[in-house]
């Protein structure tokens, strides 16, 4: 985290599951209390909610938002600093959300 400017994030990631999920909610443990765990399209990538289940390990606060979109905007509810990270895959889902015509 030492390229992370220091703040109290809410951290909302996606984790793919051949990664070691561990150490990964260890050191984003350091920017925050708070994590809203989410889940990529991609089929390599923890469901969210047994991301969670990890994740309470590591947070006092722990959220589900299975939709990469909505997991980022409950994260902005809970905090003004939000974190947002885990796989490449997660920020094309959300770049692609971005790009979408509003409904």
């Amino acid at each position: 985290m030492e390229h992370v400017p220091a703040a109290d994030y809410v951290v909302c990631a996606s984790i793919l599951r051949d990664k070691d999920a561990g150490a990964m909610l260890t050191a984003l443990s350091a920017a925050g209390t708070r994590f809203v765990a989410t889940q990529s399209s991609n089929a390599r990538a923890l469901p969210a909610d047994d991301l969670a289940t990890l994740a309470k390990r590591y947070f006092a606060h722990v959220e589900v938002a299975a939709d990469p979109a909505a997991a980022v905007a409950r994260a902005h509810e809970l905090g003004e600093a939000v974190l947002v990270t885990g796989s490449l895959y997660l920020l094309a889902d959300l770049a692609r959300h971005e790009r979408e015509p509003a409904a």
